[in-house]
């Protein structure tokens, strides 16, 4: 029957070309009447429309139930909206460099009574094919604008994104509803993000062109989501008002082991920063990735490794769990209070402090014939004592000259004050007191 149905058709002199899906249902294994027969191969035949059209199927009892779960499903959805179980929940976004809020992105939750709490990915689905998605993302969006309101009078602006859908872009009053919502709510429309998907931007180019300048032109921030996941195209980057990428985390899961991804991710980074498009790596949850997307200049990131997704009261007191970036401190630390610059000006000085007790003098300059400091080590013919070497402890108690180095004490290690950390044994000695150090030229 395919093979007949693919051959040309002429009509009043025109070819016509006609494809076709066909179900089966057999008697009586699927069925007793007629009615139940033409009911079983119906839905077979569109569970063939449903992956590609243009084949066969034969029916199988496990379709109808699929049906029947995504019919209650779908009901359970229209009713949970007018019942109030949806609610919006807040990802934060995070600056990888000083690891403050940045901004959140509102995302959908629903529990039903029956199904449970249910995951975003099996009634989002349902409802872009259902078209309940329009109803879904206009709920959101007005949700969104008031709590963004919220955040503004409190003094605390936080910019919030929502997802918008296909679906939702192609209504024609899309830019007159998002206008709406932010004149009615005061809202300053810098402090609203759109995110697009790739698909929405390739479906109508010409049509998507002239919403996004009307949105632009609003105030609104645009970005494209899973930026690399669907249809790719660097030519939108340039002629549409795009002031953010967000890179899909199927390209972060695999950092910073993944090659492949590195190099997608690396070369995502340096696009964007060079078109001026600041840049959201996605699904980051662990400390690797982040230090991965830290070495490749990334900007911002949301994802577990900071939190998921969180009700509004929660946002604003949201910290990352990973230490940010820290400044090089300026005073060395505690543990080990001695750089060897700092080593090599005790030696000096205590060397200096001698020479100037014998001859009652000082010195200034450097030695022209000896090449050294005058009443140093290098002036008097000895070999002089690295800061490093003079630091080392002495092995086994054995006694040396001190002049010139570092204090010593009879067991190892340098001498230390109450409360410091010993570098060598690795405990504190802030219950012994401090030894009594050498003196120039003793034991």
């Amino acid at each position: 029957v395919l093979h007949a149905m693919a051959q040309a058709f002429v009509l009043d002199g025109m070819n016509f070309s006609v494809g076709c899906s066909i179900g089966v249902a057999l008697y009586p294994d699927d069925g007793q009447t007629l009615d139940e027969l033409i009911q079983y191969a119906d839905t077979a035949m569109y569970r063939v429309k449903e992956r590609g059209r243009g084949s066969f199927r034969f029916y199988q009892p496990q379709m109808n139930v699929d049906v029947l779960s995504r019919i209650k499903m779908d009901h359970a959805m229209r009713q949970g909206m007018q019942q109030g179980r949806f609610r919006v929940h807040y990802q934060p976004q995070i600056a990888i460099a000083t690891g403050q809020l940045v901004g959140a992105e509102a995302l959908t939750r629903w529990s039903d009574a029956e199904f449970g709490e249910v995951s975003p990915a099996v009634f989002i689905q349902l409802a872009e094919e259902t078209g309940f998605i329009t109803t879904i993302g206009n709920w959101v969006l007005e949700q969104a604008v008031q709590q963004a309101v919220l955040w503004q009078r409190a003094g605390t602006p936080v910019v919030v994104s929502i997802n918008v859908s296909p679906l939702q872009f192609q209504q024609t009053d899309f830019v007159a509803m998002v206008d709406q919502a932010l004149r009615s709510a005061q809202l300053r429309p810098e402090l609203l993000e759109l995110e697009l998907t790739e698909s929405i931007l390739v479906r109508d180019a010409d049509e998507a062109l002239e919403r996004l300048h009307a949105l632009a032109a609003i105030g609104v921030r645009l970005s494209i989501d899973d930026f690399g996941t669907g249809y790719s195209s660097l030519s939108y980057l340039k002629r549409f008002p795009i002031c953010k990428l967000k890179i899909d985390r199927s390209f972060i899961i695999g950092l910073p082991q993944d090659e492949s991804d590195r190099a997608i991710v690396s070369a995502t980074i340096a696009m964007a920063q060079a078109l001026k498009l600041a840049v959201v790596a996605e699904g980051v949850e662990t400390q690797a990735q982040m230090d991965c997307l830290r070495e490749l200049d990334c900007a911002s990131y949301q994802g577990f490794l900071c939190s998921p997704a969180m009700p509004a009261t929660c946002v604003l007191g949201c910290t990352p769990t990973w230490p940010p970036a820290l400044p090089v401190p300026k005073r060395p630390s505690r543990c080990w209070p001695w750089s060897a610059a700092s080593l090599t000006r005790r030696r000096h000085d205590r060397t200096n402090r001698g020479d100037r007790r014998r001859t009652g003098g000082g010195h200034s300059g450097r030695d022209p014939a000896r090449g050294g400091l005058p009443g140093s080590d290098h002036a008097r013919g000895r070999r002089a004592i690295s800061p490093l070497r003079a630091a080392r402890p002495v092995e086994g108690g054995s006694a040396r000259r001190c002049r010139g180095r570092l204090p010593l004490r009879p067991r190892g290690g340098l001498l230390r004050g109450v409360g410091d950390r010993d570098p060598v044994r690795g405990r504190c000695n802030r219950d012994r007191p401090a030894r009594a150090p050498c003196r120039p030229g003793g034991r």
